[in-house]
């Protein structure tokens, strides 16, 4: 019997299939050899403190064949929390594609997410994915802008022109690690407390979330921090490979309401880290900054509704690399 024969079962994982989806993922995704998958792939689906993800599977000949995962999240409004997912890991064995595995785990997945109260899905897929997801009735929000700073006008033209190729960069970066700034507990409670208010769509900052999202080593997340430490300000970085360039892309930018200077300090300290060559915002053009908006660049944010009806505009969304970025 080929594959095309086999009888496809549509469920949700369960532990059992913990191993198959792993080997699947390390396919897919090509992991390197060793525990650095297994342990990432616990961290992001099991130990959000949003909550487990919504996970599905498919399974034919006794095996996991295709695999679906909504990542739970939380954005906030005006002081409202939202209870979203975003659209995260798919994996599907080749000798299975193209016959619905794709669309069968995605549309049982968002019925069990209407049913647990998530009133949307955003994600920001590439251009390969988006037009699947399209038709799955995504719609598109519209362009994040991006931003840079950057040491010379020749050097801006190769980054509008160079794509980003997602690989750890080698070379050394002279700052503190995001966990070790974030292990001061007392100090980013208080930071936290005196962040400004917002009333656009963002995710809620909590001690606890940020200590888990940029927690895995692996991923080398940086920090810089502003005047005596991290209570006084806190920027969240992680590089990546432009062309011969290295760029570094700002994951969070927390500054307190009564001293927003310190976000032209904290973006300097970026700059001026050893081993970063220009630096990346969600951003639109600050000329007082010194970052000019990439034309044409930026990641396209898209949206399905579960429970709610009504997309957000995108200027109602206030989202920074770290909310949207593939990890």
């Amino acid at each position: 019997m080929t594959a095309h024969d086999e009888e496809i079962a549509f469920l949700r994982a369960r532990p059992e299939h913990e191993a198959e989806i792993l080997d699947l993922l390390a396919a897919a995704l090509a992991w390197e050899e060793g525990p650095s998958g297994q342990e990432l792939h616990r961290w992001k689906h099991r130990e959000n403190p949003f909550g487990a993800s919504a996970e599905w599977v498919a399974v034919a000949g006794g095996r996991v064949v295709g695999y679906r995962a909504f990542q739970r999240w939380e954005l906030d409004r005006g002081g409202t929390r939202i209870p979203v997912a975003r659209a995260v890991d798919a994996a599907t064995r080749p000798e299975y594609r193209g016959r619905g595995v794709f669309t069968n785990l995605t549309l049982r997945a968002l019925d069990a997410l209407r049913a647990d109260g998530i009133e949307f899905v955003f994600s920001t897929p590439n251009s390969q994915s988006r037009p699947g997801h399209l038709k799955m009735g995504w719609q598109v929000v519209g362009r994040l802008p991006v931003s840079a700073r950057v040491r010379s006008l020749p050097r801006l033209a190769r980054m509008i022109t160079t794509r980003g190729d997602d690989r750890a960069t080698s070379r050394s970066v002279e700052a503190m690690r995001a966990p070790q700034a974030l292990a001061e507990t007392t100090s980013v409670r208080e930071l936290l407390s005196r962040l400004p208010k917002d009333s656009r769509l963002h995710t809620p900052r909590s001690v606890e979330y940020l200590q888990w999202r940029y927690r895995p080593d692996s991923l080398g997340y940086h920090a810089v921090t502003a005047g005596d430490g991290v209570s006084d300000g806190l920027a969240v970085f992680r590089t990546r490979h432009r062309g011969s360039m290295v760029a570094a892309s700002i994951c969070e930018l927390l500054v307190p309401a009564a001293t927003p200077d310190a976000t032209g300090t904290l973006l300097r300290a970026v700059r001026k880290t050893r081993g970063i060559d220009d630096v990346l915002r969600l951003s639109g053009t600050d000329v007082r900054r010194g970052f000019i908006r990439l034309p044409g660049r930026g990641p396209v944010l898209t949206w399905r509704g579960v429970r709610a009806v009504d997309m957000p505009d995108v200027r109602r969304w206030n989202l920074e690399f770290g909310d949207v970025e593939l990890f």
